[in-house]
């Protein structure tokens, strides 16, 4: 069975090729989540309605016709989070309060799901393994094998309901019809086990991939794609599609890690400037693109690649700002930064701390505490003088000083959060403490009335932002009530649960105009095509690997 593989050295070059997709005979796309929306924009392009081809992720595809509960990603990590709260004196890894790991242990176990490693198979690697490595396995293990037999219970979740994609994939009718991989960097074994069955399915395979010979493409879903073809019998025949760069493009994609150029490019068309640091080279970029602006470019015309477009947010808004240049960041937010959620964080804080008073002071300090800011602040400024140990906000308001009778409100306004809190209780209490300070203290028209000031001030992903707290925050509530609702906790261990859960929900800012410049991750960003393209940041730490839990590595993996 020969199964043809088209190497595209570019975005583009894989749109085109999208495009020139023969109408008339049905063809399921398979799409890396990132360059879905570039697919269906090139399919629809050349076809209007295209009914015979369908383009979908993995995911989308098994969405139907699952009896089983699919856990949210938050939801995950509150289960994940309650296990190992509850296993706390058998873990040796992850200090007194485990929860606060909850986050970095579902992405292990979600990556370890992912490549078939079981936790038989981590129990017999603490064997072989030096101590450390073997502590940390032993820990993941266990509490991987109680997240299992939670999900048993009749739950799925992200790596569950990719487990489901061979049987779907041999349930659907494909004899005949094409399937086309679209995309992929990687294939994990369970989408491995998604090609063998679409192979297996009589229907037409293909695959179209980012690669080429040059040494700037590791080719790594080439090869995965083409060794998993081959388990299922199949010989795969690699077909180079041809660029269509201009010339200077062309020139840097051929040799951007060859370190002998073979011969210089003369042109007008690229730049290369080297600044002191971030906000040299962003003054630099913006100041181009005004020279750009001025000779007939739109702003939708060009693109903005950084390492790390939310490391840089601050920087960007404040020379793009001063610029007066609209921009658009493909980014999302999490919402564990939303004040609502800080507000709520700190409430927990002081119910574990004692009435710290820097958590005091934070939650009094909060828009969401209410009443006018000038008497916040004066009630603030009082305990610092007066009341700043622990519990010193319990105390009664001292007689000499003036405004006594103000500040006994925030006082008793202050303590009113707390009536019939305790330290310790189960997750459906914390959950319902929680919705009792988001009720007393009117949050919902406190945010209501922030985002629209925002959004009449012209802010208008901010107050996007800002609008999702409550509604995310509620969302993560009810999870922790139906997830972990009976189980026994500490006030710190429901916070770290909370926390991490509000971590794990993001929200996508959308964009503020419609003429504006895209700014995205230089690695990650999938935008096929931009007139003028700009790259800050380009230092020996891109690509950025932030993000990775590094509790076991991929090598040990």
């Amino acid at each position: 069975m020969n199964i043809p593989i088209y190497v595209a050295p570019t975005v583009s070059a894989m749109t085109d090729f999208l495009r020139a997709l023969p109408s008339g005979k049905k063809t399921l796309v398979f799409c890396e989540d990132r360059f879905t929306l570039e697919a269906e924009r090139a399919v629809a392009s050349a076809r209007g309605a295209a009914f015979d081809v369908s383009v979908t992720t993995f995911a989308r595809f098994l969405s139907d016709g699952t009896p089983r509960k699919v856990l949210s990603k938050q939801g995950s990590v509150l289960v994940v989070g309650g296990i190992a709260a509850r296993l706390a004196s058998s873990l040796r890894c992850f200090g007194k309060n485990p929860s606060g790991c909850a986050s970095a242990l579902y992405e292990t176990i979600a990556q370890l799901r992912a490549a078939l490693v079981t936790p038989e198979m981590l129990d017999e690697a603490c064997r072989s393994a030096d101590r450390l490595l073997a502590q940390k396995l032993a820990d993941i293990s266990l509490v991987y094998r109680e997240y299992l037999a939670f999900l048993d219970r009749g739950y799925l979740d992200e790596s569950g309901v990719l487990a489901l994609l061979p049987a779907a994939v041999a349930r659907e009718d494909l004899r005949g019809s094409d399937v086309l991989f679209v995309g992929f960097s990687s294939f994990t074994r369970q989408a491995a086990e998604g090609i063998r069955a679409a192979l297996n399915s009589g229907a037409n395979v293909s695959a179209l991939l980012i690669g080429g010979e040059e040494a700037a493409y590791t080719n790594e879903g080439v090869a995965a794609f083409e060794k998993y073809a081959a388990l299922a019998g199949g010989h795969c025949e690699k077909n180079y599609l041809p660029s269509s760069l201009m010339p200077e493009a062309e020139a840097l994609r051929k040799t951007l890690f060859d370190p002998a150029y073979p011969s210089p490019v003369v042109t007008d068309k690229v730049f290369v400037f080297e600044g002191a640091d971030t906000e040299d080279e962003l003054r630099f970029v913006a100041a181009r693109i005004r020279g750009e602006i001025a000779r007939g470019a739109r702003y939708r015309d060009i693109a903005l690649y950084l390492p790390d477009p939310a490391a840089c947010a601050v920087t960007l808004q404040k020379v793009f700002g001063e610029y007066e240049i609209p921009y658009y960041a493909d980014v999302q937010k999490s919402l564990v930064f939303h004040p609502l959620s800080r507000f709520v964080l700190s409430f927990l804080a002081m119910i574990s701390e004692g009435f710290e008073p820097s958590d005091t002071d934070a939650f009094i300090g909060s828009e969401f505490f209410g009443n006018e800011r000038k008497n916040r602040d004066t009630y603030r400024n009082y305990l610092l003088r007066y009341a700043n140990f622990r519990g010193g906000c319990k105390r009664v308001i001292k007689a000499e000083v003036q405004n006594k009778e103000m500040l006994e409100g925030e006082r008793a306004r202050l303590l009113s959060a707390f009536e019939n809190v305790r330290r310790e209780g189960t997750g459906a209490q914390f959950a319902l403490s929680v919705r009792g300070l988001l009720e007393r203290f009117g949050c919902e028209n406190t945010q209501e009335r922030i985002a629209k000031s925002l959004s009449d001030a012209g802010l208008l992903a901010e107050s996007s932002y800002f609008s999702r707290g409550y509604e995310g925050i509620c969302r993560v509530l009810d999870e922790a009530e139906e997830l972990a609702g009976g189980l026994q906790l500490r006030a710190e261990e429901f916070s770290a649960m909370l926390s991490e859960a509000l971590g794990a929900l993001e929200v996508s800012l959308i964009p503020q105009y419609l003429d504006a410049v895209f700014v995205g991750n230089v690695t990650e960003s999938r935008r096929p095509t931009a007139k003028i393209v700009f790259a800050s940041g380009l230092t020996d730490g891109v690509p950025p690997c932030g993000a990775d839990t590094a509790l076991i590595s991929d090598r040990d993996i």
